[in-house]
């Protein structure tokens, strides 16, 4: 996926949000590390980083506990597709929501811990300072 992260897939001011186990990029939003020497906007930008990651995992979640079959890897030949698949389960979703079918135990949603170390990146010294300054 970091190698995804750039200009051809993602316009001018667009970026994911990535955890602490990626490598900050132009295109792929990460917090700052937690030395205990964060300044106030350091920790704010955490923070908010932190609290828009966790609506998308929490989304991520629902979608999970409504449709099983996203619980594991999507039985697809055809990579394409997983886009509109993805949307076509977020298009039912919100049907079921308008009829009022809604969950029971929402707050029991689990939410994925930090991903695991992915591996180094060769990202360049370029990428890594545009991620810094849009940061």
């Amino acid at each position: 996926m970091q190698q995804k992260c750039n200009d051809e897939y993602f316009p001018e001011n667009t970026h994911l949000l990535g955890d602490k186990a990626y490598t900050l990029q132009k295109h792929l939003m990460t917090p700052f590390i937690n030395n205990r020497h964060l300044t106030v906007e350091e920790t704010h930008y955490n923070y908010v980083h932190s609290s828009s990651r966790m609506t998308i995992e929490r989304a991520i979640g629902l979608l999970k506990l409504r449709w099983r079959y996203f619980k594991n890897k999507l039985p697809m030949r055809r990579t394409d597709l997983i886009p509109h698949y993805i949307m076509a389960a977020c298009i039912l979703h919100n049907i079921c929501l308008k009829r009022q079918d809604y969950f029971e135990n929402v707050d029991e949603i689990l939410l994925p811990d930090e991903v695991g170390d992915v591996g180094p990146l060769d990202a360049t010294n370029e990428s890594k300072a545009a991620g810094a300054a849009k940061r």
